[in-house]
């Protein structure tokens, strides 16, 4: 009988210690810059001194990219912040083409009236 006690005694310690034992916690792996990224995300830049971050060019917002890596760069093109921005540079791009090709009409009527 004594046996018996002391197994189920070892058997309840064991059961105790499993369930007191807390979780292993999951490591996250923190992203850095990858340098492949500014094919996909032209408006992205490398932040001097922080490889887990990175400078959109149009917002002028830093990014982090330590947990999520593009998939936050993914959900930083969806801001309404960065939708402006990029309207805003297309429309800009589009009005200093058209002033490039005023100055070169321009100029080549002048060049067609010395003549």
């Amino acid at each position: 009988m004594s046996d018996e006690v002391v197994q189920t005694e070892q058997e309840d310690e064991a059961d105790s210690s499993a369930s007191m034992a807390t979780p292993a916690k999951k490591c996250r792996t923190m992203c850095r810059y990858q340098a492949s990224w500014a094919d996909k995300f032209p408006w992205s830049s490398k932040v001097a001194g922080n490889v887990f971050a990175v400078k959109c060019l149009l917002c002028r917002k830093t990014v982090s990219v330590e947990h999520g890596g593009s998939w936050d760069l993914i959900q930083h093109e969806k801001t309404e912040s960065h939708k402006l921005a990029v309207h805003l540079a297309s429309t800009v791009k589009r009005d200093a083409v058209n002033a490039s090709a005023l100055q070169v009409c321009s100029l080549q009527s002048s060049l067609a009236r010395k003549k």
